[in-house]
């Protein structure tokens, strides 16, 4: 009898300790940063020397740039941090185009992507959701152990299709599928990601079940899917 009670609270008190740490809402902030080498690699093949310069000049004086995401059980929300830095005065930045200045929607359950970008006004751009291949890879990032992930992204460029390979590390102990970007639907929180385009995002600051709710509002607009974003793009361009 004694035994059998002795079970019973140990079964109640797994089932508190299971029940307050889950983790159901949260906020990350990640600090985007350039790959300075690799950038200053890809421009040897410019043969105007001054304007090579002047874009190494721009380079270094780039800045690393801070985004927020914030995320409950099913949607996120991922957005540049704001400054206090007045527009006119805000300096030619590569690290914020590298890394991009969209705000980004995610909701797991109907399985939608929306980006608001400054470029497409009020259009939302509908992406689909990337495959990922898993492996057994780990390495520790703060107290997490984290496994790494491969996928790959397609967009469209000046010269045709561009195939970036993207890199994730994610934490299975922080059991939330989104990440930085439009990058999602791991089985764990991604803390750190190379976007193929030279940006690298950490995870700096970590908040789980804050005592203050997190709302999370799905952003409005006219609804486009990414070939039709790249069309439009494209004859932006060339007008």
């Amino acid at each position: 009898m004694i035994l059998k009670k002795y079970y019973f609270f140990i079964g109640i008190f797994l089932l508190f300790t299971n029940l307050y740490g889950q983790i159901t809402e949260g906020s990350v902030e990640y600090i985007a940063s350039h790959n300075s080498d690799k950038i200053k690699a890809k421009l040897e093949k410019i043969s105007d020397e001054e304007m090579k310069l002047n874009i190494i000049s721009k380079l270094d004086n780039s800045e690393d740039v801070s985004y927020y995401l914030t995320f409950n059980n099913q949607e996120s929300f991922f957005e540049k941090a704001k400054t206090m830095k007045n527009e006119a005065d805000k300096n030619f930045n590569f690290t914020e185009i590298l890394a991009g200045d969209g705000k980004i929607y995610i909701n797991t359950n109907s399985k939608n992507i929306l980006e608001k970008g400054s470029a497409f006004g009020d259009l939302l751009i509908k992406r689909d959701f990337l495959k990922w291949s898993l492996t057994k890879e780990t390495k520790v990032i703060g107290n997490y152990t984290c496994y790494k992930a491969t996928t790959t992204n397609i967009s469209e460029g000046r010269k045709g299709k561009i195939v970036r390979e993207i890199l994730a590390w994610y934490a299975p102990d922080v059991s939330i599928q989104f990440g930085p970007s439009f990058y999602c639907g791991l089985p764990g929180l991604i803390l750190e990601l190379e976007n193929g385009n030279d940006i690298t995002f950490k995870a700096s600051k970590i908040n789980l079940n804050p005592k203050k709710e997190i709302t999370i509002k799905k952003p409005e607009g006219k609804i486009i899917d990414f070939e039709e974003a790249n069309q439009i793009a494209k004859n932006n361009r060339n007008n």
